[in-house]
């Protein structure tokens, strides 16, 4: 039913690399099951090939024996090849390799959510923008001083963030709600003199995610906690609440630190609850939030 939809979106993911469209709950998770949750391969990069060089040192003198060389010159010709094309590889790595640094796993969240809401939302529509884009690049840039980091004489700081992905829904009772993922990475530079007298540089990466949900209700068919018992529930997700005319916003924020970017999706995962899920549970278990109607959709989410 959606097959032609899909080819002609996985392309434009292929091709561009995000994709923003308005489409059914079940196209969505079909379009992550065939294009986003799948094991994503390591890139093929051009350094590669300077590992050929050693074996066309071989070929060369031993096959063709295209050069005059004494047989027993050619292993140590061979082994400095070896270390010449991989300490090449390091360099160039460190100096023009862009990573994409996407974890499956971040994108399995939001799927995961969709099924468990898919059958409340009006319409059965979402808003889905998806990034799929290379994170280090110059559009990607975030200061590193706004996140609390500055250069020193040995460290230098290169921060990137990206919007992963923004879904929005309307669900049946007419609430509104919103979740979205930022991905914040930061390069860090060390370089550091030796006893030798000899300047050795080293690269790491650090990720920050932040998970965000927000939901805005009509205060007619729900009620919400004051300001002041809001404060006291400042524990595992930052909230925020504001109040406009009959309507009331609610947002649910988290962080995690990425230790590990999946390429595939683990089974843990796979049976885990979505963050998101748990972010909507959160507000009603702790009454954030409470139905004026006991057949209000958000009272039965658990």
């Amino acid at each position: 039913m959606f097959d032609k939809d899909l080819k002609i979106d996985g392309k434009l993911l292929k091709k561009q690399k995000s994709i923003r469209a308005r489409r059914p709950s079940e196209y969505w998770l079909l379009f992550f099951k065939k294009y986003i949750l799948v094991k994503r391969p390591a890139p093929f990069r051009l350094r590669y090939l300077l590992f050929a060089i050693p074996v066309l040192i071989l070929i060369i003198f031993l096959v063709f024996d295209i050069v005059d060389v004494d047989p027993g010159d050619v292993v140590p010709i061979f082994v400095i090849s070896i270390f010449v094309s991989v300490f090449a590889n390091i360099f160039l790595s460190q100096a023009f390799d862009k990573n994409s640094f996407i974890d499956v796993h971040t994108y399995n969240e939001l799927a995961k959510f969709i099924i468990d809401i898919k059958g409340d939302i009006y319409r059965n529509l979402i808003n889905l923008k998806l990034n799929f884009d290379v994170l280090e690049q110059n559009k990607y840039e975030l200061s590193p001083s706004k996140i609390g980091l500055n250069n020193t004489g040995q460290t230098k700081y290169y921060a990137y963030q990206v919007e992963r992905f923004n879904a929005g829904v309307m669900l049946k009772d007419g609430s509104l709600c919103n979740v979205a993922l930022h991905q914040v990475s930061v390069k860090v530079k060390t370089t550091k003199r030796r006893s030798s007298g000899k300047l050795k540089t080293k690269y790491k990466f650090k990720h920050k995610l932040f998970y965000s949900l927000a939901i805005k209700l009509k205060l007619s068919d729900y009620k919400s906690i004051s300001e002041d018992k809001l404060k006291f529930l400042q524990d595992v997700y930052t909230v925020t609440m504001q109040k406009d005319h009959n309507l009331v916003i609610i947002k649910v924020k988290h962080k995690e630190k990425l230790r590990e970017v999946n390429t595939s999706v683990s089974t843990l995962n796979k049976r885990s609850t979505s963050v998101y899920t748990k972010m909507l549970s959160y507000l009603i278990d702790k009454q954030v939030i409470v139905s004026k109607n006991t057949n209000a959709l958000l009272s039965q989410k658990n």
